[in-house]
């Protein structure tokens, strides 16, 4: 039996997982609400285990118009809020290897 990974990253933030009562599945749940504005990723062994997995909500080409992240970053922020996904730790540097 083999085990493939790959390896995520990006510049956003970690957030907790939703628990939902019907058989909607975290990566169904991203996929719909950040369509084209934002891309997602889950990093760690829960896949595999079965155990839970760390989930990052980050910025889509950060640097395509400028350097700075202010607004963006603003942008990110205001986005988790206004939908109720809680934020785990500081904007920046993301990911992690996720093992399926």
């Amino acid at each position: 039996m083999g085990v493939d990974y790959r390896s995520r990253f990006g510049i956003g933030y970690k957030i907790s997982e939703k628990v939902f009562e019907d058989d909607t599945y975290m990566d169904q749940y991203l996929d719909d609400l950040c369509k084209d504005n934002y891309t997602y990723f889950e990093t760690g062994e829960g896949s595999y285990t079965g155990y839970g997995n760390e989930w990052y909500i980050c910025l889509k080409n950060p640097f395509e118009k400028t350097l700075d992240l202010s607004e963006q970053k603003d942008n990110l922020y205001n986005f988790l809020t206004d939908n109720n996904i809680e934020i785990i730790g500081d904007f920046g540097l993301q990911g992690g290897l996720h093992v399926y």
